[in-house]
């Protein structure tokens, strides 16, 4: 019975890997050897943050329906989504909030501000050090700055500023849904 186990168990494992992979495949418009080497990176990234290799396989391929290095082929494009699903994986774990919420944000950052993934990185960063220095969860900033960031934009504010306002906000115990209406 033991012995079964031990067979048994990393063929299970392998097919859970495929089957959560073959959502990227399915829209990842990439040749086998680059869909191969992008699931290579993905799994290298779960070395270094506390997610499993099916939480990355899940952010790369909403990445990927979000457009994310769509205009990017071959390296470019492994370089991109790996770097997008690395972007979402940190600042999932740094504001403590699901994976999927993370990349529906910063896809749509990335889109409306036209950021690369490090600009990405720079607005996550900048929220989480303003909610280490005020009454307000990185996670409230975020959502607050989402919904303010449109109108934000047209009245000229610059990211910095977005970032400040969404936090003075939720400091004065405004939620994100009465912010975003006002």
């Amino acid at each position: 019975l033991i012995a079964g186990a031990v067979v048994t168990l990393p063929v299970k494992l392998a097919f859970d890997d495929e089957e959560a992979f073959a959502g990227v495949k399915k829209v990842a418009n990439m040749e086998n050897l680059e869909l191969m080497r992008l699931k290579g990176e993905l799994q290298g990234l779960t070395k270094e943050i506390p997610i499993v290799t099916t939480g990355m396989y899940e952010i790369a391929e909403a990445s990927l329906q979000a457009g994310i290095g769509a205009d990017k082929f071959g390296e470019a494009k492994i370089r991109e989504v790996k770097g997008f699903t690395e972007l979402t994986a940190k600042t999932a774990t740094a504001m403590d909030i699901a994976e999927s919420q993370a990349g529906e944000w910063l896809a749509t950052w990335k889109q409306n501000l036209k950021l690369s993934n490090a600009g990405g990185q720079e607005l996550a960063d900048r929220m989480n050090h303003l909610s280490d220095m005020n009454n307000a969860k990185s996670e409230d900033i975020a959502n607050i700055f989402s919904k303010i960031m449109g109108t934000g934009k047209v009245a000229g504010f610059t990211e910095s500023q977005m970032i400040a306002l969404a936090t003075s906000i939720k400091a004065a115990g405004v939620d994100a849904e009465q912010a975003g209406t006002h």
